[in-house]
């Protein structure tokens, strides 16, 4: 039996196809017409050797059936493939992003939000820019609205795929995914054909993907530097250091690496202050303070430094005084619970 699947195809091929007589719609959930290169979805019997395109006749009362049984289709072919991660690296700039290939049908993955949220998983980005460049191969990377310059990497990969001819051009359209889910796009302007020479130049995406603003109405967002982060370890404890990693993490929109910050902190703080009342009058014992300072001051740096840099350059600030003060005492009134038991562990243990 021939089964049925989804196919983005671009207009232009509708145009020279005179497809206007075949089933066809915009990709659901985005506006119609929202630019002359926008892909339309089709729906074709598979043949083997041959596409069956499904005609509007007789077929146009059931899209939504039809839609239905195209998606469960490609879910199943497309299941036994797994995304692939490149890491390019092109002179001072480098990107993570991922490529979804190896079937005819590879691009349409970008209909089913359950890969789109193993994408989420896999980049550990809660926004991402999708491409359908070409047939066979959806390109997604993280989306950060305060790394224009990587941004405009991915686009030029994208471009570079939609213009290399290697397999038939869908759509040099940059989608905006959030929440496994096509939320808006990235037009790519002077693309009118894939043999077009213009420069590429990516306009921003609306703000249906809410950019990195605090609550506030568009406030810059603040971060704790590392020389801050040592700063909040020495006068107070480890506790305050790994609140400014996660805190962070959160604000950068890496979600599992603020989990993740928190239970290491959850375990290294009092896993340290343990081995603190166990070593009495020792070097480590005198030197407590300092070493965890600048443990967790470099800590920072090594794991977000480049991070908090492009977010300085975008416009965002360092956390005021104030708030590494509150910090500092807050983990100071956290220590004595936590030094309570420990000390008891540790007089049991004697």
């Amino acid at each position: 039996m021939d089964k049925l699947f989804p196919l983005l195809k671009s207009p232009a091929w509708l145009r020279n196809q005179n497809g206007h007589g075949l089933l066809s719609q915009s990709i659901p959930g985005v506006s119609p017409g929202l630019t002359e290169q926008a892909p339309q979805l089709l729906y074709t019997l598979d043949q083997g050797q041959n596409l069956a395109y499904l005609p509007v006749e007789g077929n146009a009362e059931r899209l939504s059936e039809l839609h239905q049984a195209a998606l469960s289709a490609l879910r199943s072919a497309l299941a036994p493939i797994d995304w692939v991660i490149i890491d390019e690296q092109r002179g001072d700039l480098r990107l993570k992003f991922l490529a979804f290939s190896g079937h005819f049908n590879a691009a349409e993955c970008l209909l089913l939000p359950e890969r789109l949220h193993e994408a989420h998983e896999l980049l550990d980005a809660p926004r991402l820019l999708a491409c359908t460049p070409v047939r066979g191969l959806l390109l997604v990377a993280p989306y950060d609205p305060k790394q224009s310059i990587t941004q405009e990497l991915f686009v030029n990969i994208c471009i570079e795929h939609y213009q290399g001819g290697e397999n038939e051009p869908i759509s040099p359209i940059i989608w905006g995914i959030e929440d496994g889910a096509i939320k808006d796009r990235l037009i790519v302007r002077a693309i009118d054909s894939p043999a077009s020479p213009d420069r590429v130049s990516p306009a921003p995406l609306s703000q249906d993907i809410p950019s990195e603003r605090t609550s506030d109405g568009g406030a810059a967002l603040r971060y704790y530097t590392p020389l801050q982060i040592a700063f909040m370890t020495l006068f107070g404890t480890l506790a305050a250091g790994f609140y400014g990693l996660a805190i962070n993490y959160k604000r950068l929109g890496y979600r599992a690496a603020f989990f993740k910050t928190l239970v290491a902190g959850a375990i290294v703080v009092p896993g340290s202050i343990l081995l603190f009342l166990s070593l009495p009058g020792t070097p480590y014992d005198r030197l407590f303070p300092v070493v965890s300072a600048i443990c967790a001051g470099c800590l920072a740096a090594v794991l977000q430094k480049a991070r908090l840099g492009n977010a300085f350059n975008a416009g965002a600030k360092r956390q005021t005084v104030l708030s590494q003060v509150l910090v500092i005492g807050l983990s100071l009134l956290l220590l004595l619970p936590l030094l309570a038991v420990l000390v008891a562990i540790n007089t049991n243990k004697a």
